[in-house]
């Protein structure tokens, strides 16, 4: 059973972790405001802090970010968005594996990666996040399912799919790297 991150009567919000306030963090909270969640800003950096404090008022709880505090709120949220930079530096891990094991059941973490820099760390991701969420575009429209119990067979096609790019741009020894890897 998944989480309306809106909340209906009766039903509270979902909660939303934003871990950095910056630009990205900051036009993820412009559209968790919007759904209607419960939004948290964390970040290092007071003076990004009370911009949103500023611009959200109370619809945004800000917390000053520690390893304390990530991990509270990690451990109750819904959704946590990754949006953290540090100029002229990989981006940082703030929410390590460990931790991710620990989040409540049906949460989800997306990491935004405000810009090339952030890859820099991660070179492959972009050979399998484009080729995955391409393939959710060009066939979500057509490939749909009765419920959503039945989305694994949407996410299944787009995991497919960057294996069927790398073979078309690598050879088929990649394309079975990638298989074997998942």
């Amino acid at each position: 059973m998944g989480t309306l991150l809106a909340g209906v009567p009766g039903v509270p919000a979902g909660k939303i972790v934003i871990l950095g306030s910056g630009v990205v963090g900051a036009n993820a909270a412009r559209i968790a405001v919007g759904l209607g969640a419960r939004v948290f800003a964390l970040d290092r950096s007071v003076d990004a802090l009370r911009r949103i404090e500023c611009e959200f008022g109370a619809r945004v709880v800000t917390v000053y970010s520690s390893r304390d505090a990530i991990e509270q709120h990690v451990l109750s949220a819904d959704l946590v968005i990754g949006a953290v930079l540090v100029p002229g530096a990989a981006a940082p891990r703030l929410v390590s594996r460990a931790l991710l094991a620990r989040m409540k059941r049906g949460a989800a973490l997306v990491d935004g990666l405000p810009d090339a820099r952030a890859y820099q760390d991660r070179p492959w991701y972009g050979w399998i996040l484009i080729p995955h969420e391409l393939s959710h575009q060009w066939f979500g429209d057509y490939v749909t399912t009765e419920n959503w119990a039945n989305t694994w067979l949407n996410e299944g096609f787009a995991e497919f799919m960057p294996g069927q790019y790398w073979r078309e741009n690598l050879g088929r020894h990649a394309a079975d790297d990638y298989y074997s890897d998942e």
